[in-house]
């Protein structure tokens, strides 16, 4: 219902983003602009560190609010349904796992140092 008293300024194009990742490589992101017309479109999601994500891509505007989803999480499959639109994609191969280094350290011997080599072990979580 229209107001009178209230009064209706025109929508002010806009734009932002940012992206994070956290200590263990799990990602999250956003972005979003909108026009002078009021129309919105942006993304959003999240990729963990062995490399399953999330995207989800969307518009709104005089005719409605319409998303799109990427993904390849297991159980997830191709489908349309409430008229979002959703794209499943092969998973990705699992991320490696961190690389610790043991070193041995050797205190020098008649001014000469010792070489010992190292050996890559993985972490254990």
């Amino acid at each position: 219902m229209f107001d009178p008293d209230v009064i209706q300024e025109a929508p002010e194009p806009y734009q932002f983003q940012f992206e994070n990742t956290d200590e263990d490589g799990n990602t999250i992101s956003r972005s979003e602009s909108g026009d002078a017309n009021g129309a919105v479109s942006g993304s959003y999601g999240y990729k963990t560190a062995d490399g399953v994500y999330r995207q989800v891509e969307y518009v709104s505007d005089v005719n409605g609010f319409r998303p799109k989803i990427k993904t390849n999480e297991q159980g997830t499959s191709n489908s349309a349904s409430a008229d979002v639109e959703i794209v499943v994609e092969e998973a990705a191969a699992p991320a490696p796992q961190p690389v610790h280094k043991i070193v041995k350290i050797i205190q020098p011997v008649h001014g000469r140092y010792i070489h010992v080599p190292y050996y890559g072990v993985h972490a254990v979580a």
